[in-house]
């Protein structure tokens, strides 16, 4: 539910165009849930889907509130979000033990820089 007022705020231009509150709010939600994975092994299910919340939500923001003066607040979002869901399944398999890390966390960083270079390409035109 909290994740619906994070999609909720984007809509408002004034907490719009204020990214560090926003994507700090949300990325508190999101090691929130990605805690919450750590002490219930039932609900793993949460940790890509979180992140998958997220990016959809970096995603509208991309498409809804950027401008150039707020570009580098989206690269940096961008890249802390996909690092954080790229390498925590791998510190997690390597402290668990487990034989392989999943697939799906391999699919954040391209997904970040694709979500990325298509905002900025719909800037040159």
């Amino acid at each position: 539910m909290a994740f619906a007022f994070t999609f909720y705020f984007v809509s408002f231009e004034s907490l719009g165009v204020r990214p560090w509150l926003l994507f700090s709010f949300g990325f508190i939600l999101d090691a929130g849930a990605l805690l919450l994975t750590r002490f219930d092994r039932r609900v793993i299910v949460a940790q890509p889907l979180a992140g998958r919340v997220m990016f959809v939500l970096l995603a509208v923001w991309l498409g809804t509130r950027v401008r150039d003066d707020l570009l580098p607040a989206a690269l940096v979002f961008t890249l802390i979000f996909a690092a954080f869901h790229s390498m925590l399944p791998l510190a997690l398999q390597r402290r668990d033990g487990d034989a392989a890390p999943p697939k799906w966390s391999l699919l954040f960083p391209p997904v970040a820089l694709a979500a990325l270079l298509l905002r900025s390409s719909s800037w040159r035109s």
